[in-house]
């Protein structure tokens, strides 16, 4: 690693560990990160193509890193990857036209659930409201759910390996 790369990391070490242990800075640590959607834009990429495969957006992260003066990595993770979401039907987050991850008007408890979910919490949430969040964790089909989360966790694993 270069000295001068090294000699900064060491700064900037020193300034958030003098900060967490209430001590006197030497300086304000700058703290700026932006998300994955703003690198995209900011890079001149196709969101929905950086989405499902991160390692497109790899360029706009060190033109981001030039550009921006932050004492942290600039850009921070999102666990909002479609391929997670898809493979779990999820009814809460979809990925629009423009490769923005949505939140849509969804409902996962409903009135009559609230008895249950008192009486037992665990299994209203895994029996009730799971499944209507997302359709591919439907109990009454147990294989395929665990299928869908398996195949789920592997895909979450391999973006955040990327």
């Amino acid at each position: 690693m270069n000295d001068d790369i090294k000699k900064l990391q060491q700064e900037r070490i020193s300034i958030y560990q003098d900060l967490y242990r209430s001590k006197v800075p030497q300086r304000v640590p700058l703290n700026v990160s932006v998300t994955y959607e703003f690198v995209s834009q900011f890079a001149g990429l196709d969101m929905r193509e950086a989405k499902w495969d991160s390692r497109v957006i790899l360029e706009g992260m060190d033109k981001l890193a030039q550009t921006l003066y932050t004492d942290v990595c600039p850009v921070s993770s999102t666990a909002r990857y479609p391929s997670f979401y898809e493979i779990l039907e999820s009814q809460s987050f979809v990925m629009g036209s423009n490769g923005f991850m949505q939140h849509p008007e969804v409902v996962g408890m409903l009135a009559e659930d609230y008895d249950y979910l008192i009486e037992k919490p665990f299994d209203c949430l895994v029996e009730r409201v799971l499944p209507r969040q997302y359709k591919a964790l439907n109990i009454d089909k147990p294989l395929e759910m665990a299928f869908s989360l398996a195949k789920s966790i592997v895909a979450h694993n391999n973006e955040m390996a990327q």
